[in-house]
């Protein structure tokens, strides 16, 4: 459910090649989703045509059986929420994935480089599980979180959420629950940190309190990792007790045993 193009200035993945990796793979659908960040209600250099990209999809679905979904993943800013929804309202997609990329407008990936104490690790992963909470008591009009914990990708000590946060990390997930939102799986994040995000006690315990809606995302900007690590994270959900794994058509959530 998570899988960029060269439409996100990060990935030069031709949508054709990605066709072509997923009927090699006999997929019955692919799902495109790429970078939209708003700031203070303004376009940042993580903006594309979203017309020309559905335009692009809608040709390139005549000449494939592969099922194409459109997808977008938007950086939540408070100070953009007008302009998200009006996003997400104007065009058919699919799903929307909801991701933390700035906190108050600073870069996660910038700022946690630059940390050198434990003590302002810590402020930063607060900080982020604060603007995660905000983003679900004011922008609903998502399906999937991504990438929950993506900030420990960056830092340069690997602290984790939990057991630091537990109180954070619970009231997070419950809203979760009460909205009926999905979950992802990021396997991109096993070639740095060994897991996926989020870390498998934050699955644990989304679990434990009754959440079942997972997704699985590569957040691939190669075309040859669309479904890398799959495997693994899969044996981890089977291990904690998930039996599907969900995934959206024109904004319905649909279920996939595992």
């Amino acid at each position: 459910t998570h899988i960029h193009s060269y439409f996100s200035p990060d990935s030069e993945s031709k949508i054709e090649d990605l066709i072509l990796e997923a009927e090699k793979h006999e997929c019955a659908i692919l799902y495109i989703s790429d970078h939209m960040d708003y700031l203070n209600g303004e376009k940042t250099n993580s903006y594309y045509d979203i017309q020309a990209f559905c335009l692009e999809l809608d040709a390139l679905q005549k000449i494939t059986d592969v099922k194409l979904l459109k997808s977008i993943e938007l950086g939540y800013d408070k100070k953009s929420l007008e302009i998200m929804n009006e996003t997400v309202n104007s065009y058919p997609f699919d799903s929307v994935l909801l991701s933390m990329h700035r906190i108050e407008g600073i870069s996660i990936f910038s700022s946690a480089r630059e940390l050198e104490s434990d003590a302002e690790i810590l402020e930063l992963l607060e900080r982020v599980l604060d603007t995660t909470l905000d983003a679900l008591e004011n922008f609903t009009n998502f399906d999937i979180l991504t990438h929950f914990d993506y900030v420990v990708r960056y830092i340069p000590r690997k602290i984790w959420f939990l057991p630091h946060f537990s109180v954070k990390v619970e009231a997070i997930l419950r809203k979760m629950i009460e909205l009926d939102k999905c979950l992802e799986i990021n396997t991109k994040a096993y070639e740095d940190l060994g897991v996926a995000h989020p870390q498998p006690m934050i699955l644990e315990l989304y679990f434990k309190l009754g959440g079942r809606k997972v997704s699985l995302g590569s957040d691939s900007h190669k075309v040859h990792d669309f479904q890398r690590n799959f495997s693994e994270a899969i044996t981890l959900l089977q291990k904690i007790g998930f039996t599907e794994v969900y995934y959206y058509i024109n904004r319905t959530a649909h279920s996939q045993k595992i």
